[in-house]
């Protein structure tokens, strides 16, 4: 009934915090982004972790509509859970996918309990880029298109926006 916060105890109370602090400043409210107050006396710290920048969207403009921390917070893990599959799903389906087999990969990317998002760490869970830098990655490589390789670097970006971490393994993934 969406009254429990997806993660374990020390990973939410962290993705909450983070997230309220980008609320915050782009409210007007803290001073400065990279350096939230709770790391005082500690300068540019945020930049160590993951920042949420790419993937704080949807928890503030749930904010933005009255909701609570909490509710902010699960509807952000159900967007970024939903933008998994759709992204999937769509690269999926230009890969050349029929429907039903593009639903279900994309369900089991979206949604397979291996991944460390289901059971722990939810700011892995906005792994949405990553079909889709994919997706251009092979077009690029196959056709040697120069638009879908700005596209594969557009997403790759983004991932690192969303997920260092994500976007650190693809690159690794991308490039071995």
């Amino acid at each position: 009934w969406f009254d429990t916060i997806p993660g374990d105890y020390s990973d939410a109370r962290f993705n909450s915090v983070i997230l309220e602090h980008l609320f915050l400043w782009l409210k007007g409210e803290a001073q400065s982004f990279w350096s939230p107050g709770f790391f005082y006396p500690a300068q540019n710290v945020l930049a160590f972790s993951d920042t949420h920048v790419g993937s704080g969207w949807p928890y503030v403009i749930l904010r933005w509509f009255g909701l609570s921390r909490e509710s902010a917070y699960i509807g952000w893990f159900i967007a970024g859970a939903s933008l998994n599959y759709f992204c999937c799903f769509y690269a999926l389906s230009k890969l050349g996918f029929r429907p039903l087999a593009a639903s279900l990969g994309a369900f089991v990317y979206a949604f397979g309990l291996p991944a460390l998002s289901q059971e722990a760490h939810a700011q892995l869970n906005n792994r949405y880029a990553v079909p889709l830098a994919a997706l251009y990655l092979y077009r690029f490589l196959n056709d040697k298109d120069l638009t879908s390789a700005a596209w594969a670097v557009f997403w790759t970006a983004l991932q690192f926006l969303c997920s260092v971490y994500i976007g650190v393994f693809f690159v690794y993934l991308a490039t071995g």
